[in-house]
């Protein structure tokens, strides 16, 4: 597996703070995030911790 593989996934969940998912190329479920947060960019910015990278392949 390589890091390319991995599909990151962004959404407000039902109290409408954002979260991630972050799946590897066989769908299994390698990370998320443990909190919400008011915004996106907090959000990516936990994710970038994680291994995001803006430009990397996302979907929401």
């Amino acid at each position: 597996m390589t890091v390319t593989d991995d599909k990151w996934k962004f959404y407000a969940d039902k109290k409408g703070e954002w979260k991630w998912t972050r799946k590897a190329g066989n769908g299994e479920v390698i990370g998320i995030a443990h909190e919400g947060y008011k915004n996106i960019i907090d959000c990516m910015a936990n994710a970038i911790l994680s291994g995001y990278y803006f430009g990397k392949e996302l979907y929401y």
